[in-house]
């Protein structure tokens, strides 16, 4: 999105927010700051190494917004060991998979949404996972990250970028079974 777009939306919903606080609609308000917040984390990071816990910070906004809209249906879990909070990672890491748990993975399904994200400091390691119980896919047809869309913040691009950053030492292995969930890992040496 072009910058000038996305600083004209931003301006907007600020003055949708001034509105919600004059008429005290203080939940209102909440998701529109989440939401300008999620904005300008996507498109004014792009490129940057950051810590994991600002990545978190907007993960839990964007999933914050979902948890709103759908109520009981979505329950999602972050655990990230307090010291991999400051490790370093390419924006929209973490983002992406969770992006495309709400967008895919759980498309037309009936029950619970669950989104678990976990973090652990393993040897030289970090180890993440992301998993969901969506309707998963068949891996086979997505064994390298040449045959995911290579566009930023989609699934293909966050593997390629991951790969350069640690030199081809970080590894993502993605697991799916069909109606059970996907499961993706992410392997960075610390």
């Amino acid at each position: 999105m072009k910058k000038h777009l996305i600083d004209n939306l931003i301006l907007q919903l600020n003055c949708i927010s001034l509105v919600a606080a004059k008429e005290d609609a203080l939940q209102t308000q909440k998701l529109i700051k989440q939401l300008i917040d999620t904005i300008r984390y996507k498109n004014g990071r792009k490129d940057q190494i950051l810590k994991i816990k600002e990545e978190l910070s907007i993960v839990e906004n964007f999933l914050q917004i979902f948890k709103t809209r759908l109520g009981d249906v979505l329950v999602y879990d972050i655990e990230i060991d307090e010291p991999c909070l400051d490790f370093y990672i390419p924006h929209y890491t973490i983002m992406a998979f969770a992006e495309n748990c709400l967008y895919h993975a759980f498309e037309n399904k009936e029950g619970r949404w669950e989104i678990s994200i976990t973090g652990k400091k393993s040897n030289n390691h970090l180890e993440m996972v992301i998993k969901d119980n969506g309707k998963g896919f068949d891996t086979s047809k997505y064994m390298s990250a040449s045959l995911f869309s290579t566009d930023y913040g989609t699934i293909g691009s966050t593997i390629s970028r991951l790969e350069r950053y640690y030199k081809a030492e970080a590894v993502t292995h993605i697991e799916s079974r069909q109606e059970l969930g996907t499961s993706v890992f992410i392997r960075i040496p610390i």
